[in-house]
């Protein structure tokens, strides 16, 4: 009995795990009190493995756990700390990098082109909101000021391997 209640508290978290992701994706506001739900079930049932499979459970999501509250700090502490060891940054000489997530590439890509952040929002199909948001995080995670110095670091990274046209098509550079 006791071995079906774990296999039933393991699963009970991915599924609130999946939940919270699906709700990420859709740019929806509540992701964190599903995060938060995800969180409180793997504390009480001690299950972290479904958090700390590869790919799961982006750091990006516990970051903002604990930039706008959490009541799971120390879990989501500690998952970070797992995490941090797992997942590569982006390393230069004097410089470290969190990577970039998928959508914050995507914006990225973006950046290069003259589009306006509403422009670019109506090309993803996401709010301008939520593009500024992504827009922070790049240039908090490039440490850069601005647009201009957010596309020259990243193409000094490597980061860039096309530009895009006002029409989204992708334009390789040489």
């Amino acid at each position: 009995m006791e071995d079906v209640r774990a296999e039933l508290a393991s699963t009970r978290v991915e599924l609130l795990l999946i939940r919270t992701l699906a709700l990420e994706a859709l740019d929806r506001s509540d992701v964190r009190l599903a995060l938060e739900a995800t969180l409180a079930a793997a504390e009480a049932t001690g299950n972290r493995s479904a958090l700390l499979e590869p790919g799961t459970c982006p750091r990006s999501l516990l970051r903002d756990a604990i930039r706008h509250g959490t009541q799971h700090r120390a879990l989501v502490g500690e998952l970070l700390d797992v995490l941090d060891d797992r997942q590569p940054v982006i390393e230069t000489p004097g410089l470290t990098l969190d990577p970039l997530t998928e959508r914050e590439q995507g914006v990225l890509r973006y950046l290069t082109t003259s589009l306006s952040n509403r422009e670019i929002a109506g090309e993803l199909l996401v709010t301008t909101n939520t593009v500024k948001t992504h827009v922070r995080a790049i240039y908090r995670k490039l440490d850069v000021p601005d647009r201009r110095a957010a596309v020259e670091r990243a193409k000094a990274l490597g980061l860039l391997r096309g530009q895009l046209a006002h029409d989204g098509q992708v334009i390789r550079s040489g």
